[in-house]
């Protein structure tokens, strides 16, 4: 069951990120250290939530 949460966690904040990076970038005009940071962080932060709900 561990093993479970910890790969839907990466998914999770692999899409998240990819997303975020890519709108930030392409929809905002952000530059990409800016946007890549912002994308890491919004991850970071719902993983976190994810794994949190799952306790």
């Amino acid at each position: 069951m561990a093993t479970k949460v910890v790969v839907l966690g990466l998914i999770i904040f692999t899409i998240v990120t990819i997303t975020t990076y890519l709108l930030l970038v392409n929809v905002l005009y952000f530059s990409e250290t800016t946007a890549a940071i912002i994308a890491l962080g919004c991850g970071l932060a719902i993983e976190v939530m994810y794994r949190k709900k799952k306790k």
